[in-house]
């Protein structure tokens, strides 16, 4: 499924997902996927952004390189590649997965679902 947004040519043989419906999306593809939030009273100044992020995963589920398609920022998108590295998916083939990541205020937003 090509992302609407971007143009960036999908590695040949991945399947390409586009993560739109939060966690129900997510729970297709990925087994552990803890959200980036900024710990360690750390803040980042933003009241709101929109982000996408582009995630390999190899056949065994590793998430093997996190890109930015969209960025929120630079600090937010420290936080967010740091996090998405170390997401697992469900074991298949070659894929390639685009997530867009929403940032509101007191919310965090995993593409569409609301936490």
């Amino acid at each position: 499924m090509p992302t609407p947004d971007v143009n960036i040519p999908v590695p040949k043989g991945a399947e390409h997902i586009l993560i739109e419906n939060g966690d129900t999306d997510a729970r297709r593809v990925f087994s552990y996927f803890p959200y980036p939030i900024p710990t360690g009273g750390r803040a980042i100044n933003m009241t709101s952004n929109v982000g996408l992020y582009r995630l390999e995963i190899d056949p065994s589920g590793k998430v093997t390189a996190v890109t930015i398609l969209k960025t929120m920022g630079a600090a937010w998108d420290q936080f967010v590649m740091k996090k998405m590295i170390t997401w697992r998916a469900r074991p298949g083939g070659l894929r390639v997965v685009d997530m867009r990541w929403y940032y509101h205020e007191g919310y965090r937003n995993l593409g569409g679902g609301y936490h």
